[in-house]
């Protein structure tokens, strides 16, 4: 069984390296840094939200998705820590053909994909890559709206910091990478 897991890990880091999924690099905020020394961890616990950005995901769709995301880091002993993300998917709700119907649609295929935020560091080499669970969001109305994942991986405060930046110098940046089959 173990031999079997590190094949497939394998396998699947050599498919996300050689696929055609798309991807798009987003750079943490200017104000991601904290700018003093003093109470670091306290100040990496607060949220850095990275901005969002609109892609179009299948060739055969030309609705657009909106991803969001929001980071934090949750002080441990001994400089350990759980690195905490929220990231949202929503289609917006306006425009032509955009129906309901075509909101659920989308939302449905993308959750089907194997999706995977990306963590680089100021550099762009990769701190890491964590796949992704998205749950669905709805309205009052239960129509389908949105998809989101929250979540926590253990992650030091040093690689924490080369994400998001030391104190007046310039973080990483994310992707999000994704496999949606064949039918891309």
């Amino acid at each position: 069984m173990a031999r079997f897991r590190a094949l497939f890990a394998v396998f699947l880091s050599s498919a996300l390296a050689s696929s055609t999924a798309w991807s798009q690099q987003h750079r943490s905020p200017a104000s991601a840094a904290p700018t003093s020394n003093s109470n670091y961890s306290a100040k990496l616990a607060k949220p850095v939200l990275w901005g969002d950005y609109k892609v179009r995901l299948f060739k055969d769709d030309e609705t657009t998705l909106t991803f969001t995301l929001s980071t934090s880091w949750i002080p441990g002993e001994d400089k350990k820590g759980r690195f905490r993300y929220r990231l949202d998917a929503t289609v917006p709700q306006h425009g032509d053909g955009v129906t309901v119907t075509s909101i659920e649609k989308t939302l449905k295929r993308t959750q089907a994909c194997s999706l995977y935020l990306v963590l680089n560091d100021k550099y762009d080499f990769r701190l890491r890559s964590i796949p992704v669970y998205l749950s669905q969001t709805v309205d009052e109305s239960l129509n389908l709206r949105g998809l989101n994942a929250n979540s926590a991986e253990p992650m030091d405060i040093g690689e924490y910091r080369s994400l998001v930046g030391e104190p007046g110098e310039k973080g990483g940046n994310w992707q999000i990478k994704w496999n949606c089959g064949i039918d891309q």
